[in-house]
């Protein structure tokens, strides 16, 4: 009685709902997403390298991939990090940098540039130029970019003087795009409030409890009990006893 309660709750709120609305995910921190660096020695040497590259998808600013360069005179060094995500994403309209460049000597200025790799190529979002002693900064760009398939930071510093000294530490490197799940106006009433409900694109189901909507098969996203966004409402499904996700 309380499945067939349930589904009929989740039918009479869907014959009112409005419009679809979608809650964007940064997909640089999603499990199956992956990382790699490489150091582009030109001219100059690299002295110290700490922490690990993972650190900037880690979704903590208190990490960081740092990279030290100094050489007797002449500097040329650069460096990528990659983040791959576990499949193409549709679209991303947001890129974001965590960083912070320091250098004792403005003549070694440090260029950040980040790409999004799609439609077979690498395109430039946003460079930019930095000097001196920065403060951590958070450089977004905005935009409108589809079938992505990674993200990359390439930083580089090039410059000459008396024993050039740079360091450059990237916290976090962020994709925001989605839709990762969304809100189709289903609302199921948990004992003490109307909670809204996630659900996957019509694009991208995966869940065993789907709902139709104008022609449109939707996934009703499932949790463990244990979650953090887990709703109070339980169902039975093969893999154990599950929760119905909270939106967002």
């Amino acid at each position: 009685m309380r499945k067939v309660a349930l589904l009929i709750t989740l039918l009479l709120v869907l014959l009112g709902c409005g419009q679809v609305m979608a809650q964007e995910k940064n997909w640089c921190i999603d499990p199956g997403s992956t990382v790699s660096s490489k150091i582009e020695k030109t001219i100059g040497m690299l002295d110290v390298m700490a922490g690990t590259p993972n650190n900037v998808r880690d979704n903590d600013i208190n990490t960081y991939y740092w990279l030290r360069g100094h050489c007797p005179y002449v500097l040329d060094v650069g460096y990528y990090l990659d983040v791959t995500f576990p499949k193409i994403v549709g679209q991303i309209n947001r890129v974001e940098l965590v960083h912070r460049y320091y250098s004792a000597y403005t003549n070694f200025p440090g260029t950040a540039t980040l790409r999004l790799f799609y439609e077979g190529s690498w395109h430039d979002i946003f460079i930019k130029d930095f000097t001196g002693n920065n403060p951590v900064t958070t450089n977004s760009q905005t935009g409108d970019w589809h079938n992505v398939e990674k993200v990359e930071l390439y930083f580089r510093v090039k410059g000459s003087g008396s024993h050039p000294v740079f360091d450059h530490y990237a916290y976090e490197l962020r994709a925001w795009g989605g839709p990762a799940y969304i809100d189709i106006g289903v609302r199921v009433y948990d004992g003490t409030q109307v909670v809204a409900i996630a659900c996957e694109p019509d694009t991208s189901v995966t869940s065993s409890l789907r709902i139709s909507r104008n022609g449109r098969t939707y996934g009703v996203v499932l949790v463990d009990p244990t979650d953090s966004n887990a709703s109070k409402v339980r169902v039975q499904t093969k893999s154990g006893i599950k929760a119905l996700r909270k939106y967002p």
